[in-house]
Formats: C-alpha cells, sequence, structure tokens
C-alpha cells in the first residue's frame, strides 16, 4: 500500500529511490551495532558499552520516526513547513507531526552522546571510569533539558492549516495540487 501511494505522484518518486533505501540501511545498520552491543562488548569495555547502547537505541529511534514521517522541509522566511511523505501523512498530520519532535529531539540527544563520549574517554586517561549507575544518570540528566524544550516547542508552536502555508507551497510548487496533501509548520 505505501509502495502504491509512494509511485502515484512524481514527487514521492524522489523519497522512494533516494530517502527510503538511506532509512532502510541505517535501521539495518542500526539493529545489527544493538544485537553487537548486547551480545558481543568485551568485559573490559563494559562500562562505555552504556553509552555505546544509548547511542544505538537513540539512532534505531531516529531512524525509525524518520522512516514513519519522511519529512522535507520547505521554508520561505518567516515560513517553515514540513511535507510529510510517509506513512504518517496517511494516518494524520498530528502524528507526524509528533514523529518530527521525536526525530528532531533524537538527533538532539545523539550530539549529546558524542559529547559524553568525549568526556568519557578524556576522563579514563586520567582516572578510573565511571561505574554503570553513574553514567547513566549523567546520560538522563544531560537530556532531560533537550526533550523538555523540543518538544515543547514543537508541540506548541505548530500550526495545522494557516492559509499562509499553502499559499508558501503553492509559490514554490505551482504546478502541484496540494488538495487533501498534509502539511504543517510554523509562522
Amino acid at each position: 500500500l505505501l509502495i502504491v501511494f509512494l509511485i502515484s505522484a512524481p514527487r514521492y518518486m524522489i523519497v522512494l529511490s533516494i530517502h527510503l533505501p538511506l532509512l532502510a540501511f541505517g535501521f539495518f545498520m542500526g539493529l545489527t551495532l544493538l544485537l553487537a552491543i548486547v551480545r558481543a562488548t568485551p568485559r573490559a569495555v563494559k562500562n562505555y558499552s552504556v553509552l555505546l547502547l544509548w547511542g544505538a537505541v537513540n539512532d534505531l529511534l531516529s531512524v525509525t520516526v524518520d522512516l514513519i514521517s519522511m519529512e522535507r522541509l520547505t521554508a520561505i522566511w518567516p515560513v517553515f513547513i514540513y511535507i510529510p511523505s510517509g506513512p504518517c501523512a496517511k494516518i494524520s498530520v498530528e502524528l507526524c507531526n509528533l514523529c518530527n519532535s521525536l526525530f528532531l529531539t533524537l538527533v538532539a540527544n545523539s550530539m549529546i552522546f558524542q559529547c559524553i563520549s568525549f568526556w568519557y574517554r578524556l576522563r579514563v586517561l586520567s582516572k578510573p571510569p565511571p561505574g554503570t549507575l553513574a553514567l547513566n544518570a549523567i546520560i538522563v540528566i544531560c537530556l532531560i533539558p533537550n526533550i523538555i524544550e523540543i518538544t515543547y516547542t514543537q508541540i506548541k508552536r505548530n500550526l495545522f492549516g494557516d492559509p499562509a502555508f499553502l499559499q508558501t507551497v503553492q509559490t514554490l510548487y505551482p504546478l502541484h495540487n496540494w488538495t487533501g496533501v498534509p502539511f504543517y509548520g510554523k509562522s
């Protein structure tokens, strides 16, 4: 059903031929990394594997919600419009917004994991590594402000059905019929 939907319109061919294979590859690699961490982590790096596990789960979730929404950002100042092309577009625009909010949060979390990883490696050079519980606590404490901020700004500020959005997409894509196509954004 998804393939028939994606093939039915020319603009979705880009999604089908480029975006979808990249997401499928990312999903496969995320699962592979997750399995490698869970099954084959040497005893010497067990503490560091906690950080790797958080990162792998985060990246796998990121790819999954991007696969559900497959959104494209279109912008003409001061309007930012998200045009979903994934399965969420057939369910509801609110689901697409939720997936996009989660995706943006997870991308920011990925950068936080990289920073914590660099801190961990620097610390191990001069001091004993922190325990598993301490490392998990550090990760959660670092993620809380980001999750609250991104979730609040994404969910509260996105508008649905604003006439400025329709005018913007019609300006950018004058030959496309936007009747029934879900999109939302910020103005």
